[in-house]
């Protein structure tokens, strides 16, 4: 039973972490990476956001839209610095 249930849970990570990457592509024009991690209180998700990108993202209208559409999630904002997108967090 704990198996079918881990797998709900997956789907449904999976499923408010691609409806997070649409949030997101319609905040920004520059590189950003999406991903599930894990600490002491849990699950949650990371966005990383290049730091030429700060000045571009309304945090406030970003936290608004991502509280609208997904509920009471737990997002974590990071802004990276340049080329950690892409050499650190890409597939």
């Amino acid at each position: 039973m704990s198996t079918l249930k881990a797998k709900s849970n997956l789907a449904k990570l999976d499923s408010v972490k691609t409806k997070l990457t649409s949030i997101v592509v319609d905040s920004t024009t520059g590189a950003f990476h999406v991903k599930s991690a894990s600490d002491d209180f849990g699950t949650h998700l990371v966005v990383y956001f290049e730091e030429e990108c700060r000045s571009e993202i309304d945090l406030k209208k970003f936290r608004e839209s991502v509280h609208e559409k997904l509920g009471r999630k737990r997002i974590l904002i990071i802004f990276a610095h340049k080329g950690y997108i892409e050499n650190f967090l890409r597939d």
